[in-house]
C-alpha cells in the first residue's frame, strides 16, 4: 500500500465505485448509453464549440465518458465532494473538474462560470435537495443553458400512484445489478486506503452528511422543469429509473 495517490490507484477506486453504482441505480448502463444519445444529439458533431456540465459528478466516470463521447466539447465534473473531485482529478488528468455546491446561495455564479452550457446533466443526484432547493436549483441551471440548449435528469423517479410506485419497484428488483460493494463498504474501506488519509480528513472538515432523500415523485419532477421555463417530459424509462429531459426555448422564469 502507498500513501501517493497514483493514476493507477485512482482508477482502481473509480471501477469500484461504479460497481457501487451498479447496485442502486436500475438500468445505470443503458441509461448512461441513453444520456449520450440524447447529448450527441444536442451538440451534434462539427458543431460551435460547446460547454456540458456533469453536476454531483462523484469521481468522474460519466463525466470522462461524456468526454469520450463527444470530442471537442468541453465537459466539466462540478462535485462538493473534495474527495470524489480529487480521485477523478488523478483518474482523468486530461478533464476539468470543480470543488463545488450548485444546493446554494452561489448556484448561479457556478453554473455559469464557464459560459452558457449546451447542456447540463444531473445523474443520480436530485433526489437529495430539498424540494425548494431543487426547484431553484433548475430555475439558475434553465436560466443558464444557451437557447437550444438541454437539461437532463437521471435518477429513480418512481410514480405519485401507489399501484405504479408497486409496479416500477416490482420491475426494479429485476434489474442485473452485479455483486459489489454496498455505499457504506465502499466509504468504509476508502479510510483503510493511506493515500486518502488527507483527503479523507479534508472532506470530513468540508462536508455535513446528507439529510436524506427528497422523495419527489415522477409527475413532481416533471413539474420541477417544466415550472423553471424549460419545455421538458421524460425521454426514456424502465421501472422507476427515468430521463427526462429538459429543452431551454427562450426567456426561463426565476423561481425563488
Amino acid at each position: 500500500m502507498t500513501d501517493v495517490l497514483t493514476h493507477r490507484l485512482a482508477r482502481y477506486w473509480v471501477a469500484r465505485w461504479a460497481r457501487c453504482q451498479d447496485r442502486y441505480a436500475d438500468y445505470r448502463v443503458e441509461r448512461t448509453e441513453v444520456i449520450c444519445d440524447i447529448l450527441a444529439s444536442a451538440i451534434p458533431a462539427g458543431s460551435e464549440p460547446a460547454v456540458v456540465l456533469d453536476l454531483g459528478c462523484g469521481p468522474g466516470d460519466l463525466t470522462a465518458l461524456l468526454a469520450e463521447r463527444l470530442p471537442g466539447t468541453r465537459v466539466i465534473g462540478v462535485d462538493r465532494d473534495p474527495f470524489l473531485v480529487a480521485l477523478g482529478r488523478v483518474a482523468y488528468p486530461g478533464l476539468e473538474f470543480q470543488v463545488a455546491d450548485v444546493v446554494g446561495a452561489d448556484a448561479a455564479e457556478v453554473v455559469s462560470r464557464w459560459g452558457a452550457p449546451a447542456a447540463i446533466v444531473a445523474s443520480a443526484v436530485l433526489h437529495y435537495p430539498p424540494a425548494a432547493q431543487l426547484r431553484a436549483l433548475v430555475g439558475v441551471c434553465a436560466r443558464a443553458l444557451r437557447p437550444g440548449g438541454v437539461f437532463v435528469d437521471a435518477d429513480h423517479m418512481p410514480p405519485r400512484h401507489p399501484g405504479l410506485r408497486d409496479i416500477v419497484t416490482a420491475l426494479a428488483a429485476e434489474s442485473p445489478n452485479p455483486s459489489s460493494d454496498t455505499w457504506e463498504a465502499w466509504w468504509r474501506a476508502t479510510r483503510s486506503e493511506p493515500a486518502f488519509n488527507r483527503l479523507l480528513a479534508e472532506r470530513d472538515r468540508m462536508l455535513a452528511p446528507h439529510t436524506g432523500d427528497n422523495d419527489l415523485s415522477l409527475e413532481d419532477r416533471i413539474a420541477v422543469l417544466n415550472e423553471s421555463g424549460l419545455s421538458a417530459g421524460p425521454v426514456w424509462q424502465r421501472g422507476r429509473s427515468v430521463l427526462l429531459a429538459g429543452i431551454r426555448d427562450g426567456a426561463c422564469a426565476r423561481i425563488e
